[in-house]
């Protein structure tokens, strides 16, 4: 089965609609090679818009892949609290988050891609994660690993963290499904790699600071665990922003969080995954993109008159 990955697309159509057009060319670029399923592993919005989520279940629907033989989905931070803008939003997002609603985000993010959830195996119909697939004896695991806000633990609404209810199902979900599978793979939005070294330039060293505290997953230990209990094939995942690959405690990790972030100007990119029963094989697909050459192509599909 050819897998396509992406993360992080960010999409923003009140201030930046050109990222709906590259999210277009993603998706036919990926198409055109030939994709059989899609991993898209959280930050579908940057600010938890309603409008970014229709204009990405309309960008499914126009390619024909809103099912869920076709996408499978999970939620990140941003689908939930959204995100400062501008830097004087800092002053005003705590109070943002302490405001919101989260059981009711959750349902909203997953009310917009029904179809996506309709061949899931729920535990629980009152929680939307974890859920299981089981596509080509592939079994596929949804975790939601957005942390609820605390001005202590969770004062930018960014790190992450799987509580005790959703863990004891995830074990239930891989005791009862592993057998029928040759292969498991795990969906979750945040990453279990360290923060890189810090570097000699001042204003890098600063922001990794900030983002050692701010963008961490809790529980790490209890999860991993878990997934070298049951031999997880992979782990996909986003949230740092970068095309990745790396190993912890013998498990594969693949973070597709770069697609617009961390490549050159010109250029976006996906993971493409390639899983039969003897491999999982992965690869970066980079390829040129110019807005202004595929502005006329994709504007038609904008939030406004995609039909």
């Amino acid at each position: 089965m050819k897998i396509a990955h992406f993360a992080d697309l960010h999409i923003n159509s009140c201030v930046r609609e050109s990222n709906i057009s590259e999210t277009m060319a993603l998706f036919e670029h990926a198409m055109k090679n030939e994709t059989d399923h899609f991993f898209i592993t959280g930050d579908v919005s940057h600010n938890s818009d309603p409008e970014d989520f229709e204009a990405l279940r309309r960008i499914l629907e126009y390619f024909g892949i809103l099912s869920s033989d076709k996408v499978s989905i999970v939620i990140g931070n941003h689908d939930i609290f959204g995100g400062p803008q501008k830097a004087e939003d800092i002053f005003t997002f705590p109070q943002r988050c302490r405001d919101e609603d989260y059981d009711n985000k959750v349902l909203e993010f997953n009310g917009y891609f029904t179809e996506l959830f309709e061949s899931a195996i729920f535990l629980s119909p009152n929680n939307k994660y974890p859920y299981a697939k089981i596509i080509n004896d592939i079994l596929i695991l949804g975790i939601n690993s957005v942390d609820r806000y605390s001005s202590m633990k969770n004062p930018f609404a960014s790190n992450g963290a799987v509580d005790e209810e959703q863990l004891n199902e995830t074990e239930k979900i891989l005791a009862e499904f592993s057998e029928q599978a040759k292969r498991k793979i795990v969906l979750i939005h945040h990453h279990f790699n360290k923060i890189k070294a810090p570097s000699n330039n001042m204003m890098h060293y600063f922001w990794q600071v900030v983002e050692k505290q701010t963008m961490k997953l809790r529980n790490k230990k209890n999860i991993l665990e878990l997934f070298n209990k049951y031999e997880i094939d992979a782990v996909f995942h986003g949230h740092i922003h970068e095309n990745d690959e790396y190993l912890r405690k013998g498990i594969r990790f693949i973070n597709g969080g770069g697609c617009f972030n961390n490549i050159k100007e010109g250029e976006i990119s996906y993971n493409q995954v390639d899983i039969t029963r003897k491999h999982i094989k992965t690869q970066i697909v980079t390829f040129p993109y110019s807005k202004r050459k595929n502005k006329r192509l994709f504007e038609p599909l904008s939030l406004q008159t995609i039909s």
